[in-house]
């Protein structure tokens, strides 16, 4: 009888418990505890039909795993499933166990063989991959007291699980951005010893770091060049620098000079040509933007390509995805809309942001999500082409950008005035995910065609100021805000 030596690998994530009454499912504790193998028949040995029969355990102190499902398998070595998937397991108790059989080709050469698999269960009404998908988690980033990372299942909106660095107790993580296949996170910390760091995401490890001094927030490319990614620092240091770095190579690769501090946000267009961002403050503020065409050839601009005068403090910006702009805002000219064929303000929405935060396109280039962080109330004043509910908190406007007019918006009045900071999307769009500072230590979950509040998820220690979503909003492969 042919011996096969049989690997089978299910990764599994531990569950926290629910974040909020909107999600009541808990992700049950699922991992492969055992596995065997064998011709069925004789017949089944001549027509090399093997049987694998998978035990898949349930961890949990009490969630059920209803539905259990293998949705996938790949093996190597000239072997081929032939089940027809899913193949179920059943419901398995918690603390109980279920089998489920699997079907392979395995050709008469073939000694052994590798496969992993993947499963799905049900708890609550939500449905759970195993592994998890790399795009079904959010990264929060604490806003101080030290590096720290909520781990968020975007199935349950819960937290699965947190890392630290006791090793530094203050300053904290502008932004932080994700691989596309949610290995790695990419975080700067700020503080007298600024520096940027590569996470192992699995372990909670640093793996590589660059001394580079404080800094604002980092963009990643949402396009490749050679099949890397490209992510870019923007620094005080050193007169002012855009450092950066080959994602896939976790290498450095140069320093654009900037000349003077570069301001709080920066971006790629979608072809992966210019490189736009802000300096300067006052009357001398402007937008300014670089040649990036030859970034993967190690090609660092040294001049700017274009500069365009706002005046105000600039903070907020934006590339739109499918429009030729660039979404600049300022305190003293509301949002700016820059034409990047003439490198001119074509438009502008005045008044009603006192301090826009930041600014995120939506995934289907409708919207610009635009986040004012100001907590004074401001009945007085007016304030037409932004609505709210009277005296408020901040603001997040749903801009639409085909009739710059804002179609929807959601007020954090009624929540300690949370000061909107950064926004990402789930990679399905289902949901828009806001991170805050100041007022709750939680991420808002809000339905994006009404911007009603779905849910709000607390984090551990310090308010999130940053999240990051693998492969989507916030992470390299989808937009870059």
């Amino acid at each position: 009888m042919l011996g096969v030596i049989l690997l089978l690998v299910l990764m599994v994530s531990a569950a926290g418990g629910p974040a909020d009454a909107a999600y009541s499912g808990t992700r049950p504790d699922l991992s492969l505890s055992g596995t065997t193998a064998q011709w069925g028949s004789y017949a089944d040995y001549v027509a090399r039909d093997l049987t694998v029969t998978a035990t898949i355990s349930n961890g949990s102190a009490a969630a059920v795993a209803y539905g259990v499902q293998i949705t996938g398998a790949s093996a190597n070595n000239g072997v081929t499933l032939t089940s027809t998937l899913p193949v179920g397991a059943g419901d398995i108790a918690a603390g109980g166990s279920g089998t489920a059989d699997l079907h392979f080709n395995v050709p008469e050469s073939t000694g052994s063989f590798h496969t992993n698999i993947s499963a799905s269960a049900a708890n609550g009404g939500i449905t759970f991959n195993y592994p998890v998908n790399p795009g079904d988690l959010l990264y929060a980033e604490a806003s101080s007291g030290g590096p720290r990372i909520s781990v968020i299942d975007t199935t349950s909106m819960t937290v699965l699980n947190e890392f630290t660095d006791t090793t530094i107790t203050s300053g904290n993580s502008h932004r932080i951005q994700i691989s596309t296949d949610g290995r790695y996170a990419w975080r700067g910390q700020n503080g007298t010893t600024g520096y940027v760091e590569v996470v192992d995401l699995q372990t909670g490890t640093q793996v590589k770091r660059w001394d580079i001094g404080s800094h604002n927030g980092p963009t990643m490319s949402n396009w490749t060049k050679g099949g890397h990614h490209f992510l870019f620092f923007p620094t005080g240091a050193s007169g002012g620098v855009i450092n950066v770095f080959d994602v896939e190579a976790q290498t450095f690769v140069g320093a654009i000079p900037v000349g003077e501090t570069p301001n709080h946000m920066w971006d790629t267009s979608p072809d992966g040509t210019r490189l736009w961002g802000t300096v300067g403050s006052g009357t001398t503020s402007r937008a300014v933007s670089y040649d990036i065409s030859n970034i993967d050839l190690g090609v660092i601009p040294t001049t700017k390509s274009a500069e365009i005068t706002i005046g105000g403090s600039l903070h907020a910006l934006a590339v739109d995805l499918e429009r030729p702009r660039v979404y600049v805002g300022s305190t003293t000219g509301g949002v700016n809309v820059i034409d990047t064929t003439t490198n001119t303000v074509v438009a502008w929405k005045a008044g009603g942001i006192a301090t826009s935060h930041n600014f995120t396109p939506s995934p289907d280039g409708q919207y610009l999500m635009v986040g004012e962080s100001s907590t004074y109330g401001c009945s007085s004043e007016v304030y037409s082409d932004w609505p709210h509910d009277g005296t408020r908190g901040p603001v997040l406007w749903a801009l639409n950008l085909d009739t710059l007019t804002v179609d929807k918006y959601f007020e954090t009045q009624a929540y300690s005035k949370a000061a909107p900071s950064h926004q990402t999307y789930t990679n399905d769009s289902s949901h828009l995910l806001m991170s805050t500072t100041g007022g709750v230590s939680g991420v808002f979950v809000l339905d994006p065609d009404t911007m009603a509040l779905q849910s709000m998820i607390s984090i551990p220690g310090a308010n999130p100021h940053s999240i990051g979503i693998a492969g989507g909003s916030g992470g390299l492969g989808g937009t870059t805000y």
